[in-house]
């Protein structure tokens, strides 16, 4: 069980969230519920996050769905910068065969990974 809470703070490290008993519990749950080799997928995470860094992309977890989301802050992002983020997106999915959900609400676009 200590190494798994280790490998779950070490994911709310990565996205930027507090290590709360709350938010272990609810990462420990998407894990459960969404993925076959989540440790696979976090390796690539890292990798993903500093590629989107210049865009204000981020990893995070969905509060609409048991999935980890993959967004912006589109307040500050061009229609070329909008489209450079789903570019790397989808790049970085096909380039470690890891499963997303596109969605476009209006003029904001997430994926989920699944």
């Amino acid at each position: 069980m200590v190494e798994k809470k280790e490998f779950i703070e070490s994911i709310l490290g990565d996205i930027n969230y507090q290590k709360t008993d709350m938010n272990i519990l609810i990462v420990d749950k998407l894990i459960k519920e969404s993925f076959n080799d989540i440790k696979y997928v976090w390796d690539k995470i890292p990798s993903l996050i500093q590629k989107l860094e210049h865009l204000k992309g981020f990893v995070g977890i969905s509060s609409s769905q048991n999935l980890f989301k993959i967004s912006f802050d589109k307040s500050s992002l061009s229609e070329s910068a909008i489209k450079d983020f789903i570019l790397i997106t989808e790049k970085w999915s096909s380039k470690y065969k890891i499963s997303l959900i596109k969605q476009n609400k209006g003029n904001k676009v997430l994926f989920y990974i699944k």
